[in-house]
């Protein structure tokens, strides 16, 4: 188990007009607004998400559109993090909160359970080649792959009730941890 170093979240806004102009206005500026809020702060990274404009139908006829866009915040300040998102839910909302392990720490961990994968197959070499009476054993063939656990599943919060709120506290999270395995699978050769 590793501890999560790296967190996302991502942020929605939806709005509805009949006027798919003004719609596009109230969705970019809005997004636009929360995009200036975000680089202000240096340890978050900050990227857009999907954008989406579709039409409102009643009996095949169109009488609306709906637009929705989205906005990506990843950082390692998990408490910076969660003061930016209740600002920001002032008019997005929060729509899923997810930890994980950044490439570095994974690649660091995975390195020393290669370490430690390779120096068991190296005991339990020796141990074949005395229990075999062997004078000597030679690696015939290696392999090895790393695998992380499923990511975990992001914390998902209703679309309703955030936007618009006065104030809003900040999200209770814990990072948690996953799971990072290695595993190496070998052939020796007797002599």
């Amino acid at each position: 188990e590793v501890a999560n170093d790296l967190v996302t979240a991502l942020l929605r806004v939806t709005h509805d007009d009949v006027d798919p102009a003004r719609l596009a206005d109230r969705v970019n500026g809005d997004v636009r607004w929360a995009t200036e809020l975000a680089k202000k702060q240096a340890a978050i990274a900050v990227e857009s998400g999907s954008y989406y404009t579709n039409p409102i139908r009643e009996k095949e006829r169109i009488t609306g559109w709906t637009a929705s866009q989205e906005l990506v915040l990843t950082t390692r300040d998990t408490s910076q993090l969660t003061r930016l998102v209740a600002q920001l839910q002032e008019r997005l909302q929060l729509a899923s909160l997810q930890f994980s392990v950044s490439l570095e720490r994974r690649r660091a961990v995975e390195d020393e359970l290669i370490r430690e994968a390779l120096a068991a197959y190296a005991r339990r070499a020796e141990l074949i080649r005395r229990e075999l009476a062997a004078r000597s054993h030679e690696l015939g063939y290696l392999s090895g792959h790393t695998s992380g656990a499923t990511p975990p599943v992001p914390a998902r919060f209703a679309e309703v009730g955030y936007a618009g709120a006065s104030r809003v506290a900040e999200p209770a999270v814990e990072a948690g941890t996953s799971a990072l395995s290695v595993a190496v699978s070998a052939t020796i050769a007797l002599r």
